[in-house]
């Protein structure tokens, strides 16, 4: 079983730290197994791909005046959530936690620090 989740765009450079973010991205997919939960089943070999994404591209061009907040390149990613249901005769629930490791906590407008002072990713 497939279904596409996160059909926008999500911002993710590849750098040190990319693959904990992926994880991160993997554990909140599995979150959305709402329609296993609501049939009384488990998910099972919860996996995700074409994480890679297509290529940065240029949103806003970084000026003198660009204001803070400004989202300056994105890139298109679509996650697919493969899994295999299966009933279940008791209830279960899913705990996951993560961050981004070497990054730190995100700041003002979300974003966490890059090696860029004054830009960071969002």
């Amino acid at each position: 079983m497939s279904m596409r989740l996160f059909p926008g765009r999500v911002s993710l450079r590849r750098r040190p730290g990319a693959q904990a973010r992926q994880a991160l991205v993997l554990g909140l997919c599995c979150l959305t197994g709402g329609q296993a939960w609501a049939l009384n089943e488990v998910a099972l070999n919860c996996s995700f791909d074409n994480g890679k994404g297509l290529p940065w591209r240029v949103v806003n061009e970084l000026t003198s005046g660009t204001a803070k907040g400004t989202v300056l390149f994105a890139r298109p990613v679509s996650l697919f959530l493969n899994y295999k249901p299966q009933a279940s005769q008791e209830a279960h629930e899913l705990v996951i936690g993560g961050n981004w490791s070497g990054v730190g906590y995100p700041g003002p407008y979300g974003t966490v620090a890059s090696d860029v002072k004054g830009i960071g990713y969002r």
